[in-house]
């Protein structure tokens, strides 16, 4: 998703584990904003937006996803068919 995120111009960050407890207030504000029951907590949670200050994007030179992907076991080539791409 951040791969993806990156290449349309969107910021993204990932956030996990327990937070220090003077953060309790912001984790509070976002379950109340996404209407998330009080019984339960966030474990890992994905950031997206645009950032205030953005440096030119650009294209990055990816590995195609053939390269990188394997299935079962390491070199035994995943059948990635027409999303064969780069990202």
């Amino acid at each position: 998703m951040t791969l993806v995120a990156w290449e349309l111009g969107v910021g993204s960050a990932f956030i996990s584990g327990p937070e220090p407890p003077e953060r309790e207030p912001y984790r509070m504000e976002a379950k109340k904003l996404l209407d998330i029951p009080e019984n339960l907590n966030f474990i890992d949670l994905m950031i997206f937006g645009y950032p205030k200050h953005w440096r030119t994007v650009r294209k990055k030179n990816r590995k195609a996803l053939r390269d990188i992907v394997f299935e079962e076991k390491f070199g035994n080539r995943f059948n990635i068919g027409k999303a064969d791409t780069h990202l």
